[in-house]
């Protein structure tokens, strides 16, 4: 069985609050990376994401063809806290009480 206490993440740093969880997938590594980085999927596997959308440095979104991930991009991520019951997919209605929004740079892969 995989360990679930290796990381290849960097030690978390001083911070008002730090969260981190792990969980092992059962997937290649290659299947796992690919769903990561498909931002436009999002909204079909994970119950907290509604969208996530690549942008560039003024958030307004990139066209279709430059939604690939990539370090110093931005995305800005429509998310449900707490989630969505399961199952989810792209037409599953969000819940506009549990709604945020989120701006985020990409630093690094």
């Amino acid at each position: 069985p995989p360990r679930t206490n290796q990381t290849n993440l960097p030690p978390l740093g001083p911070a008002l609050f730090n969260a981190s969880s792990r969980v092992a997938i059962n997937g290649s590594i290659d299947d796992v990376w690919a769903a990561i980085l498909d931002f436009p999927s999002y909204p079909n596997w994970n119950p907290f994401v509604r969208s996530a959308v690549l942008t560039d440095e003024a958030f307004i979104p990139l066209p279709a063809s430059e939604q690939t991930f990539a370090a110093n991009r931005h995305v800005i991520f429509q998310v449900q806290i707490p989630p969505l019951p399961l199952p989810v997919s792209a037409s599953t209605p969000a819940n506009l009480l549990h709604s945020q929004v989120s701006f985020e740079n990409i630093t690094a892969l």
